[in-house]
């Protein structure tokens, strides 16, 4: 049973970070990430962060540039489930709005996620993208903010 519990902690987990960062609650989103997380989303143009002050530092910027988004998700695959350690992959379509245009990526998230005081984190989450999509608008936002 707690394996299952685990399977269900996890999802929960993923599902929040797509409302958190939707709502731009980034308070309750850092509290799902491990103190010395990675988010890497080097492979869209947006960077590598490298713990948990730089990736809330992140997620401030980017309510900067934008306006509204959406992560719709779903496909979520977990596996090596383990007493404290899981890894995953979720698939999302990401549509945004930023103060130079709109944007939308399908992509899929690789996780890492750690179990520690009686909750799952994210120890780390990758970014890749599954079909091209234009970047532009999130460059240009960041511009008009500097």
């Amino acid at each position: 049973m707690d394996r299952i519990e685990d399977r269900l902690a996890i999802q929960e987990l993923t599902s929040r970070y797509a409302y958190y960062v939707d709502t731009f609650q980034n308070d309750k989103l850092m509290e799902l990430w491990a103190e010395d997380a990675i988010f890497d989303e080097s492979r869209v143009g947006t960077g590598l962060h490298e713990g948990a002050g730089a990736i809330a530092a992140f997620f401030d910027e980017l309510k900067k540039t934008v306006t509204h988004q959406a992560h719709i998700t779903a496909n979520q695959i977990i596996e090596d489930l383990d007493d404290t350690h899981a890894k995953g992959l979720v698939f999302s379509i990401v549509e945004a709005v930023t103060i130079a245009g709109n944007m939308r990526a399908v992509v899929y998230y690789s996780d890492e996620y750690v179990k520690a005081g009686g909750r799952w984190r994210f120890q780390s989450r990758v970014i890749h993208p599954l079909l091209p999509f234009d970047t532009s608008a999130l460059g240009k936002a960041a511009a008009m903010v500097d």
